[in-house]
Formats: structure tokens, C-alpha cells, sequence
């Protein structure tokens, strides 16, 4: 369970320098009910985690479940700027990477959610050593 607890940390975008136990025991609750309701194979959770984005449905629906239980992605599949801002604010890194890439979008929720991830992966500096 321990890598699941590290990639929602990652996918939900929330890896500021000092997550706090409730957050990572919330996003860990998140990350549960997200498996369950996607059927995501946790393989992908885990590959993703390492940088091996695949490009597969439920992982796509999982990320975006993600980040619609964290407020950061809408129903209608449009980002929460001022919910990633705040969620952020200690890194601003990653806050302004993942700002950046609040404005891709795709089809669909679970596409934006994808696209997004994606343009957050692959917009970190090279030397940026994340937290997670």
C-alpha cells in the first residue's frame, strides 16, 4: 500500500516539501476509493509513479478521480486554479508547473486529467528532485 500512498501524492499533485499526515491519510483514502472505482491495475500506479506513463483508460480515470476528490479537477473536467494554487503554495516548483499545465485539456475529464499529468511530468526541470 505504501507505493499507492506515494503515487497519489504524485498524481493529485499535492507534493509539497512537507505533506502532513492527515493530507497523505486523506489521499490515501482517495487513492482506495479511486483503485476501486476504476478497476485501475495498480501496476500502471506504480509504473506511472516511476515515470512509465501509459496511456490507458482506467489509469486516466483514476488520475482524473484523483484529482476531482481533491478538489483540484471540476465535474466538468476543467481545473481549480486557486485549489492547486493553494494546495501548492509551499512549492512553488511544482506549483507553477502544475498551473501550467491546468490549461491543457482533452475530450473528456479523464483525458484533461491524463494530458495534464503528462504535461506536469514532463515540464518539471530536469534536476528538480520531488519529494515524493
Amino acid at each position: 500500500m505504501k507505493f499507492l500512498v506515494l503515487a497519489i501524492v504524485v498524481i493529485a499533485a499535492t507534493a509539497v516539501s512537507a505533506v502532513s499526515e492527515d493530507k497523505k491519510a486523506q489521499l490515501k483514502a482517495y487513492g482506495k476509493e479511486c483503485v476501486e472505482s476504476t478497476g485501475v491495475d495498480t501496476k500502471l500506479i506504480t509504473a506511472l509513479r516511476a515515470g512509465s506513463i501509459t496511456d490507458d483508460q482506467k489509469l486516466k480515470e483514476f488520475i482524473a478521480c484523483v484529482w476531482q476528490k481533491t478538489g483540484s479537477l471540476k465535474a466538468d473536467g476543467t481545473f481549480d486554479k486557486a485549489v492547486i494554487a493553494r494546495d501548492l503554495a509551499d512549492n512553488k516548483v511544482v506549483s507553477d508547473v502544475a498551473l501550467k499545465c491546468a490549461d491543457v485539456t482533452g475530450p473528456t475529464a479523464a483525458d484533461t486529467a491524463f494530458l495534464s499529468y503528462k504535461c506536469f511530468r514532463a515540464n518539471l526541470p530536469a534536476d528538480y528532485k520531488a519529494p515524493w
